[in-house]
């Protein structure tokens, strides 16, 4: 039998809870295999399955790494134009040139070949 538990993302089916994933809009059993347990939601389970959550961390992931590279690049333009300024040495390398070297040398030094 198919019953709605009167809360529209729960039905009961042959006595087992489902949840709806409020990502994929797809019914699973409401258990910790198919969602991350919540301690602070009223029935102990996330809004999102696990499959729906690991697609997301991926993305974020991937989000983070350009912006902890980014935020790595920036400052060390940052120092370098802080040091080339001190030192009257004339600097005109912007962002995007240093952007360009990063990927080219591969993340890597281009004299000790080093991992920056």
């Amino acid at each position: 039998m198919n019953y709605t538990l009167g809360l529209p993302n729960f039905k009961l089916i042959n006595d087992v809870i489902y949840k709806l994933c409020t990502k994929c809009k797809k019914y699973k059993p409401m258990t910790s295999k198919f969602f991350p347990r919540r301690n602070n939601v009223k029935c102990g389970y996330g809004s999102h399955c696990k499959e729906c959550e690991k697609e997301r961390k991926k993305i974020k992931r991937a989000t983070q790494e350009i912006n902890d590279r980014d935020r790595f690049l920036s400052r060390l333009l940052s120092g370098c134009k802080t040091r080339a300024l001190k030192n009257n040495i004339p600097f005109d390398l912007t962002k995007e040139q240093l952007i360009e070297l990063f990927e080219k040398q591969n993340g890597k030094c281009a004299l000790s070949n080093l991992e920056m």
